[in-house]
């Protein structure tokens, strides 16, 4: 299948590659100078004796050996520029489409990247030449034929034959080849995998076990390696032998028809160098035929990543939004890629400015994938979910993405300084914006305190910060900017009271200046000003609505449950009149029984999902 994107990409070097092309065929033209010498000399020279004759001969021939070294000079430097033109077009549009497509699991496929420095080598690779002079084989063919058509006929068996072996060569290795790549690539994940969890694997004595799974697993992919080295030596030693063979052959075919006066001895020279020019990029294919058919799927992989981009709606805004809605979720669902599991069922929900909506539920429901959705990070296999009026399908541009704060239950920074981190590696605003996120989180004094402030530089794993200085950091950055809706996904996991304060007051704050903020959280302290609670089971939301009126619900069916003696009655403590709203501020005792009780419809939704 065609790629657009890629093909438009590799025929911005058309102009290139056709110069390329045209020096191409000047040198090859040029190469028939030295056959052509060898039989002038032994035609005209050494029947002649004439110096004169040899020193013209000599001068044209050393002329024309200049210009085709000067040509073969310019040629591979033009393939070099394209190779490097290539990768700075395709490096940045694959790392967007990694970025976009990148799911949520730690380790990301890197196969991309080293397609794209595939196309580049390749390209760039001197042996690529033998495969652009591969359309001049039968210019020597028909000049070896034309020197005698025996030779000819010769010449066409050997270069048939090695077309076959090359053929052969690419059966005996595809199979081991592509589990070699396999298992390479597995080897690779599991030794990322236990450098990302060295601490877990230090700590509990896991050294030994892992190193032993990563050996066993790069054991595989040497065997594979072994199997296709194994069969591609027999193909490149049979081609070898072939062609010191053919070579001998043609000797001892121009030997007879020398003696039997049909044919000079500078032609058999003239022949046996050309023969040899003729069958080096057939040799070089054979040798190079799996880099070939590496490079045909590296393009193929490559091809199907850009052109995986959403096909957005005739329109990205609707038709019948709601007014004044800022998020507007319609019937989305979401499906794991690979096994197609439900993550989200039929999710409908709407936020509007300055609202606080809260999301609770066990663990599973699908309260993280929900946020996922919200900001773009993921698309609906259906339905339909709106941002600020625009369709969100899963690629958002640097314009939307700057209206979204998000901070994902795993705080993931970027290598670079704390003020990069904090402003998004824009610099937007300069660091009076940065300084103002971090005082929102109650966190520049503590960026104060470091040795180089706000310069302090930090790895992708966020060292030397602690793990709740990490999380403050990116929840600054989910502030930084004021945008128009915020996203906070266990935004409490790994900072103290003190942090979780600050974070109430700055989520009030966002809501006064406009912004939406979706909170999903365990911590019942977050949901003291919520607006609204959407509670979430298996999926889907089985309850939304104003806050007291869900928690009237929950407690409700916590003391029914209690009353038959299928659960405790979280909501039971003093203080609570029977029937009466339970307030999770001042009882978080009560609240925390929110994610754990069991949830079930007190009164049908609408299609908005309210109650």
């Amino acid at each position: 299948m065609r790629s657009r994107m890629l093909d438009s990409i590799l025929h911005g070097q058309w102009r290139a590659l056709t110069m390329v092309a045209l020096f191409s065929t000047v040198f090859n033209v040029l190469m028939l100078t030295s056959p052509i010498f060898m039989l002038a000399v032994f035609s005209n020279v050494l029947t002649s004796k004439n110096v004169d004759t040899l020193l013209l001969l000599s001068l044209a021939a050393g002329g024309a050996l200049l210009v085709q070294g000067v040509i073969d000079y310019v040629r591979m430097r033009l393939l070099v520029r394209v190779g490097i033109a290539l990768d700075l077009a395709l490096a940045p549009r694959v790392i967007e489409a990694m970025i976009i497509h990148a799911g949520p699991e730690p380790i990301a496929d890197r196969r991309p990247l080293a397609d794209a420095s595939e196309i580049r080598r390749f390209v760039s690779d001197v042996g690529v030449m033998s495969l652009i002079d591969l359309p001049f084989v039968p210019l020597y063919l028909l000049v070896i034929g034309w020197l005698h058509p025996a030779l000819g006929v010769l010449g066409a068996l050997a270069a048939i034959m090695l077309l076959m072996l090359a053929l052969i060569n690419d059966g005996l290795t595809r199979r081991p080849a592509e589990a070699a790549q396999r298992a390479s690539r597995r080897s690779a994940d599991l030794t990322v995998e236990s450098l990302i969890n060295a601490d877990a694997v230090r700590s509990m004595g896991m050294t030994a076990a892992v190193i032993e799974r990563c050996r066993r697993s790069g054991v595989d992919a040497l065997d594979a390696l072994q199997r296709g080295a194994d069969r591609a030596a027999i193909a490149r030693s049979i081609v070898r032998t072939l062609r010191i063979g053919i070579q001998m052959a043609l000797y001892g075919v121009g030997a007879w028809l020398f003696l039997q006066d049909q044919l000079m001895v500078g032609a058999i020279v003239a022949s046996s160098v050309l023969l040899g020019r003729a069958l080096s990029p057939l040799e070089y294919v054979v040798f190079a035929w799996r880099s070939a058919m590496g490079l045909r799927q590296a393009h193929r992989r490559l091809g199907a990543l850009l052109d995986q981009r959403p096909a957005l709606a005739r329109s990205d805004r609707a038709d019948d939004e709601r007014a004044g809605a800022l998020v507007e979720v319609r019937r989305a669902s979401v499906f794991a890629p690979e096994s197609n599991q439900v993550l989200l069922n039929g999710i409908s929900l709407s936020l509007a400015p300055g609202e606080l909506l809260g999301v609770i539920g066990p663990v599973g429901a699908g309260k993280s994938t929900l946020g996922r959705l919200l900001v773009g990070l993921i698309a609906p296999r259906s339905g339909l979910v709106m941002v600020q009026g625009r369709r969100t399908d899963g690629v958002r541009s640097a314009g939307d993405g700057a209206a979204v704060g998000y901070c994902g239950q795993a705080p993931q920074l970027l290598s670079g300084t704390i003020a990069d981190n904090i402003s998004r590696f824009s610099g937007v605003g300069g660091l009076d914006t940065v300084v103002r996120a971090a005082q929102q989180l109650g966190l520049h004094d503590r960026i104060e305190a470091l040795p180089d402030g706000y310069s302090t530089r930090i790895s992708a794993e966020g060292f030397p910060l602690s793990a709740g200085l990490r999380q403050q950091v990116a929840l600054a950055r989910a502030f930084y900017g004021d945008p128009a809706l915020i996203v906070l996904d266990e935004p409490a996991a790994w900072v103290d009271q003190a942090t979780q304060t600050a974070l109430s007051r700055a989520i009030e704050r966002a809501r006064e200046r406009g912004a939406g903020v979706v909170v999903i959280t365990h911590q019942p302290t977050l949901l003291r000003s919520a607006d609204r609670i959407a509670v979430m089971r298996g999926g889907a939301i089985e309850l939304l609505g104003p806050r007291d009126e869900v928690l009237r619900q929950l407690a409700g069916q916590g003391r029914g449950m209690a009353r038959r003696g299928t659960v405790g009655d979280p909501f039971s403590a003093a203080g609570n009149p029977p029937g009466g709203p339970v307030d999770a501020v001042r009882r978080p005792e009560a609240a925390a029984g929110l994610v754990n009780a069991p949830f079930a419809l007190a009164r049908p939704l609408n299609d908005e999902g309210q109650v």
